[in-house]
């Protein structure tokens, strides 16, 4: 080896990979010419045309080994179980110009894609080129190699030319700048993607948030206001309790003691499925306290969903109710818990080692010191839904929690230690997450804890106790609107009302300021970015029917399907970066298309206007394509709502032979309503002149309730697979 040579010293190294697995990666040798003849032989077409060489002649191979030369060619290979199943190459002039460039060719066996191989390979060679002196490395591929191109941009490189004759890109990688440094070892790495494929996280347009290195959720939103004079002040507030932050701070730190006692360990996914009672927040901060991860899931879920959860996030505990375990032990993958704490219940609650009540585990166990861990480790599980009906898990990092709290609760609601939040969504959707489990607690205000939907009960919690902020879908809106004997006087104590998880209809919003005097303050938000990213709080200065404007921290543009961003006033697709970002659990597939370069890809349709509102238009897999039109179902579902006789619509798009889609609605009437050829007849009729005629649905179903999810969003598959069934008479 040569004295220029010295950068091979450090090899061969190991580095780890995917699925707890680690490679060895070391220079090529004389004698790997066997093993490298097994790496190509599975080598297809157009790979040839990546690697350049013909592969499948053993003389080639063999001339590769004979003539190792790291003046010209600096090759390495990568190693798993004694097995070659990736090679390198860096290829080097010494003539001008081209002293300081370097090319690459790499391969990866088959078998073993997907597991960052190729990322670890890449990333070696870069320091190499760096220990040389090169100051950049180009990579060619041939454009149908979209995967391939896709992901060296998200290594870094950059489209440094296009060779139309060839069919080639160029790709490049300025070694000049510098390098990124490396990150920690994060807990659970084998369910997140590779780190390429994670977004752009940091505050944009105003100063960055800073934390400590190493933290504990629960140490700085409980035990700093313990520790502070604010022991004494309301934490939770219930129907029938007020629970003060010393006594709430007492019950988490035995129930964590209590855990720890179970088995519960840092990194460890517990699983919390309860109902809207302070045993949730308690849970919440339980787990958070011994370093785990909280997985919240909302109790309107489905045995099957349940059992799915369970399955993916791999929790070895829950805690429930005496009411909801039936449901959770009939889950498939209830087997897999080897802990149940039980909250309530009497002699009913089926006894068994592994069944525990809450009660007597909080009684015996001593309060435990909080756990610190990275800033960049996995503290929360979000499950959402997707269009087969399974839950996705969207997973969350301790400074992503705070810095959306922080941004939310300072910047955009600006809560003080008087206010009370409250929200009606459970704990396992991101608003109920937010507003009562996390952002109260940073600012010694207190959560109210409401237990539904319910325009009854909504309405006499917010008559008998100061809720001032108030976080919901307008659904919860429109069933308070329903009671005429709700008053002004009765909400005065609101000071800001904020809608979010479906459209808010100008309808509702201005039905609402006329009776009530202050607007409701629409929101955007999704559980891949845990906080709102637009709304109208911003600077409190409402756009009826818009998003809103960008929250601070965040940037959000409009794009076209090649990223390009577009002038305002053009529909496109809306993609958004900030400190919080979409990170898929046990799904790369999902993560590959929902980050863009960095960029937070939402899946929706939006403009923004000039002033800087964002308007929405539909879901991508919600508009409707119909004889060459794109309608957006939500304006098709306002006017029909304003029908006097329709309680609730939806719209989808169904099969049809000639336009493509045909638009069908499902209407919910008003109890009374005698539902039939004729009233539908009616509500079809009415829509002329109200809507353009292709967005006039051509047929209509009567249905008794339309189907929402635990957040009141509404569920088109569900209603899509209704007509396919056959299960409604279609009019």
């Amino acid at each position: 080896m040569t004295t220029e040579n010295t950068f091979l010293s450090g090899y061969p190294k190991t580095v780890p990979i995917r699925r707890g697995q680690h490679i060895v990666i070391r220079p090529m040798r004389a004698d790997d010419t066997e093993g490298l003849r097994q790496l190509f032989a599975d080598v297809d077409e157009t790979e040839y045309r990546v690697l350049r060489d013909d592969v499948s002649n053993p003389d080639v191979i063999a001339s590769w080994t004979a003539n190792i030369n790291f003046d010209e060619v600096i090759p390495l290979v990568a190693e798993l179980d004694g097995r070659i199943v990736g090679d390198i190459r860096l290829h080097r002039q010494r003539v001008a110009p081209y002293e300081k460039i370097g090319e690459i060719r790499f391969y990866v066996h088959p078998r073993y894609r997907k597991r960052g191989i190729g990322k670890a390979l890449v990333r070696e060679i870069l320091q190499i080129a760096r220990a040389v002196g090169l100051e950049k490395i180009v990579v060619e591929f041939y454009v149908e190699h979209r995967g391939l191109i896709t992901a060296f941009e998200r290594m870094g490189f950059e489209r440094e030319a296009i060779l139309p004759t060839y069919q080639v890109i160029v790709l490049s990688y300025d070694l000049t700048r510098t390098p990124e440094p490396e990150r920690p070892p994060i807990a659970h790495a084998d369910h997140l993607p590779p780190l390429p494929l994670w977004p752009d996280r940091r505050f944009f347009g105003m100063t960055p948030e800073r934390y400590p290195e190493r933290l504990n959720l629960c140490e700085i939103l409980l035990d700093a206001v313990v520790q502070s004079a604010w022991a004494e002040r309301p934490a939770l507030i219930t129907e029938t309790e007020t629970i003060s932050y010393d006594l709430l701070l007492q019950e988490t730190t035995r129930l964590a003691g209590g855990l720890r006692s179970l088995g519960v360990q840092e990194a460890d996914p517990v699983l919390i499925y309860l109902p809207n009672i302070p045993q949730a927040v308690t849970a919440n901060f339980a787990v958070q306290r011994l370093g785990g991860i909280s997985v919240p899931v909302p109790p309107q879920l489905s045995r099957r969903e349940v059992g799915y959860i369970i399955r993916d996030s791999e929790a070895g505990v829950a805690i429930t109710t005496a009411d909801l375990l039936p449901e959770l032990l009939r889950a498939r993958g209830a087997e897999k818990l080897h802990h149940i704490v039980v909250v309530g219940g009497g002699n009913d609650i089926p006894e068994g080692p592994r069944i525990v009540r809450y009660a007597h585990l909080v009684a015996r166990s001593a309060a435990v010191d909080p756990v610190r861990r990275s800033g960049q480790e996995v503290a929360l599980l979000l499950y959402t839904s997707r269009e087969d009906g399974r839950p996705k898990g969207t997973a969350h990092l301790l400074e992503e929690i705070l810095s959306v709290a922080d941004i939310m609760g300072k910047h955009l609601w600006h809560v003080n230690e008087d206010d009370v939040l409250a929200s009606p969504a459970p704990l396992g959707l991101g608003q109920g997450y937010l507003t009562w489990g996390i952002i109260p607690y940073r600012f010694g205000a207190a959560a109210y804890l409401l237990p539904g939907l319910d325009g009854q009960a909504l309405a006499n919690a917010i008559r008998q106790h100061p809720i001032t902020i108030l976080n919901m879908v307008p659904t919860g809106y429109r069933r308070l609107l329903e009671l005429e004997t709700l008053t002004e006087d009765d909400v005065a104590s609101l000071r800001l009302c904020i809608a979010s998880g479906e459209a808010l209809t100008i309808h509702t919003y201005r039905a609402w300021y006329e009776r009530f005097g202050f607007p409701i303050l629409e929101a955007f938000a999704t559980t891949e970015m845990l906080g709102q990213f637009l709304s109208n709080a911003v600077n409190m200065q409402p756009k009826p029917g818009s998003l809103g404007r960008v929250v601070p921290g965040y940037e959000v543009r409009i794009v076209d399907k090649h990223g390009r961003e577009l002038p305002d006033g053009e529909i496109g697709f809306l993609v958004v970066r900030g400190p919080s970002g979409t990170l898929y659990w046990n799904d790369p597939q999902a993560q590959e298309q929902s980050v863009w370069h960095g960029w937070n890809v939402v899946g929706d349709y939006a403009y923004r206007d000039e002033d800087g509102y964002f308007w929405y238009v539909a879901r991508q897999d919600d508009l409707i394509k119909s004889g060459g039109f794109r309608i957006d179902p939500l304006e098709v579902e306002w006017v029909l709502r304003e029908h006097p006789a329709v309680v609730d619509a939806a719209v989808v798009g169904l099969p049809d032979p000639i336009r493509g889609q045909a638009v069908h609605a499902f209407v919910v009437p008003k109890p009374g309503v005698q539902a039939d050829d004729a009233l539908a007849q009616s509500i079809l009729e009415s829509l002329h002149g109200r809507l353009a005629e292709y967005k006039i649905p051509t047929s209509l179903t009567f249905i008794e309730s339309i189907p929402r999810g635990p957040d009141g969003k509404l569920i088109r598959r569900m209603l899509r697979e209704r007509v396919r069934l056959g299960h409604d008479r279609i009019l």
